[in-house]
């Protein structure tokens, strides 16, 4: 695969939209104080109506937006006590309808689980006013920190620290089994393959595979990896970041392959789209929007900057994801820092997307009959 080394754009990022909201909207929610607005990470909700952030600074707050039917805004759910920083959330629908949703919170003795149960407003917020939810603890992981992340399967929600795995039921919010692993520390969050296994990338460059039993399997041999920036999942692939580079391990056989570079380095946050491409933000100081291609391509897009919503400069960010419609959500990890939803090109003229030459080799994508929707299988 020939990849190209991106040319700097020191202008503004002028391919799609962005759109930058403000943690709280004026009239309509109490905002959060500007110290308290470092979003440290995105969940989406299963139907992709809600998108989940939650903070740290001088207080982790738990916010949502809502942008469906004619409720538009983003709330504050509350904040989780004595929490550093809030690295899992997920939502999980009740009998009654009601959603709950279960947190995992770092505190200076260890993690803790946390679960709080609320409605979203169906119309307007203005009348009746909101309520904010209870959020109450669970139950403790004492001594576990470096939580990296976790995934829902079937009733539980999977959390993977540095100790091991926390099986936390997604019905009560209670930690019902503990798995310890004398693995090297994880260095990106869990995903779910495709036969519903767990896999996530570990220090020595290897992943590691939860098989059922309990047993542990490392795929793929280790490699020198170094310090890992961002990580995301395209189709069967794991992406981390790291050095100006993005690799790629395929979640089946553990074999890794270099997928792009990327510069300015580091890579901040990314996600990839349903098509196989990859954005995301890299640079220190200020943020440069990047595209990545299925065939290695990167394109630098220029400086994040918004103009819609809130007139705003994006710097440094720490979370990304894709929602549902193929919106991207950037979350900004600065004082008062905002949601940004960035909504890509989907008519990139062949120029800019470094479409393959003759006898150039790509990812293989293959389309759903019904929807025609490309998917993304590794090469």
């Amino acid at each position: 695969m020939p990849l190209t080394e991106p040319k700097p754009n020191a202008g503004f990022a002028t391919e799609g939209h962005f759109v930058a909201l403000p943690l709280g909207m004026p009239n309509e929610a109490m905002p959060i104080p500007p110290d308290e607005c470092r979003i440290a990470h995105l969940a989406a909700s299963a139907d992709g109506h809600r998108v989940y952030g939650a903070t740290s600074g001088a207080a982790s707050h738990v916010f949502v937006s809502l942008f469906k039917g004619s409720c538009g805004a983003l709330l504050d759910l509350g904040v989780v006590p004595g929490a550093a920083r809030i690295p899992v959330v997920a939502e999980h629908r009740l009998e009654d309808g009601a959603l709950a949703v279960n947190l995992i919170g770092e505190h200076e003795d260890g993690a803790a689980c946390h679960r709080f149960c609320w409605r979203p407003p169906a119309n307007t917020i203005q009348e009746p006013p909101f309520p904010a939810p209870s959020i109450v603890q669970t139950g403790a992981l004492d001594g576990w920190h470096g939580v990296s992340g976790a995934i829902v399967r079937d009733a539980d929600l999977v959390c993977l620290a540095d100790k091991g795995l926390a099986f936390v039921s997604l019905a009560t919010g209670v930690c019902r089994e503990r798995l310890a692993l004398a693995a090297p520390a994880p260095v990106s969050p869990p995903f779910l393959a495709d036969d519903g296994r767990i896999v996530w990338l570990a220090a020595d460059g290897a992943l590691r595979r939860l098989e059922p039993g309990a047993a542990l399997e490392t795929l793929g041999r280790p490699r020198a990896v170094g310090a890992v920036d961002a990580c995301c999942r395209r189709g069967r692939e794991l992406l981390a970041a790291g050095g100006g580079e993005i690799r790629g391990w395929d979640m089946r056989t553990g074999r890794c392959a270099l997928r792009g570079r990327i510069a300015p380095p580091p890579v901040q946050c990314m996600t990839a789209l349903p098509d196989g491409r990859v954005y995301g933000v890299c640079g220190a100081q200020i943020g440069h929007l990047f595209r990545l291609e299925r065939d290695g391509t990167a394109h630098d897009l220029g400086v994040i900057a918004s103009v819609l919503g809130a007139i705003r400069h994006g710097f440094e960010f720490a979370c990304a994801l894709t929602t549902a419609e193929g919106v991207v959500c950037l979350g900004e990890h600065d004082r008062g820092g905002h949601l940004w939803m960035y909504f890509p090109a989907f008519d990139i003229p062949a120029s800019k997307t470094g479409a393959r030459q003759k006898g150039q080799k790509t990812a293989n994508i293959e389309s759903t009959p019904r929807s025609g929707s490309p998917q993304v299988r590794p090469p």
